[in-house]
């Protein structure tokens, strides 16, 4: 991975880089796609279509559960843990899970305690805003280390000029 600054303020994505949640995403998609009576290809992009309508709150109801359930049995991965216990600044998470079971896992593996704050699906309709507003409430700074493991968020980053945009994987 590349190397972090001491001074960087650091942005996560949580499953994928943090975690990797044991949950069926196939099998997730169809039961959605049957409560909604619609296909659903893709979660996020089912997200970010109906950001605040019906149809979103169903989806994020239905993604929690099983994330919830997830987040019993995941471990942190031992890479970014490091990261996060010897970061200088405060290190934030971005992410399309749910708020509450992000906290859920931090809370269970001892690393709330490192965690600003939490940007999750419940708040924000996609990983753009959450990014968007970690820079205004940085006063507008782009030093931002974001890490990531897909790489259509990396070239939002870019996009918006986030200094550092890292794609990492758990391997």
């Amino acid at each position: 991975m590349e190397r972090l600054g001491e001074l960087d303020k650091i942005v996560l994505d949580f499953d994928g880089v943090i975690t990797s949640l044991d949950i069926d995403w196939r099998a997730l998609r169809q039961k959605i796609s049957g409560i909604l009576g619609r296909e659903i290809n893709s979660i996020l992009e089912a997200l970010r279509r109906y950001y605040r309508q019906r149809e979103y709150y169903v989806i994020h109801v239905i993604a929690e559960e099983a994330e919830l359930d997830a987040v019993k049995h995941a471990s942190i991965n031992p890479e970014i843990a490091a990261i996060i216990r010897n970061a200088k600044e405060p290190v934030y998470i971005a992410t399309m899970q749910s708020e509450f079971a992000v906290w859920r896992f931090l809370k269970r593996t001892g690393y709330a305690k490192y965690i600003a704050d939490v940007l999750g699906r419940p708040s924000f309709g996609s990983k753009e805003q959450e990014l968007k507003f970690i820079i205004k409430m940085y006063k507008n700074t782009y030093n931002i280390a974001f890490i990531d493991d897909n790489s259509n968020n990396i070239e939002i980053c870019k996009k918006i000029g986030i200094l550092k945009c890292i794609y990492y994987r758990i391997k």
